[in-house]
């Protein structure tokens, strides 16, 4: 593994400040601005930040989505790895949260 393991969270440093917070489980922060140019019509920061924030999420849901297309839905089921309808709800779940849209 080549990067900090989830589940990562994010939190502004101070409202309206433009500097996040990416908490990571083993006790390490990244921190840094992402704020939008400019000339840019909306501030992205905080988007951007949610989609750093579900990164591991995201991975994961992929590749539990690839592995279980790889071995089959029999050998899913035989061998108790999520079947179809619990890998989709992984990556709906990663996607919510790269969208904002589960309360991080």
């Amino acid at each position: 593994m080549k990067h900090t393991p989830g589940p990562w969270d994010y939190r502004e440093c101070k409202p309206n400040s433009g500097w996040w917070f990416i908490d990571c489980p083993n006790g390490s922060i990244g921190w840094g601005t992402f704020a939008s140019p400019p000339d840019a019509q909306e501030d992205y920061g905080e988007s951007n930040i949610r989609v750093m924030a579900a990164a591991p999420d995201l991975l994961n849901a992929l590749k539990i989505m690839l592995h279980g297309e790889e071995i089959g839905e029999y050998e899913c089921q035989r061998t108790g790895f999520p079947r179809l309808a619990e890998r989709w709800d992984k990556a709906r779940a990663a996607i919510a949260k790269a969208e904002g849209q589960s309360g991080s």
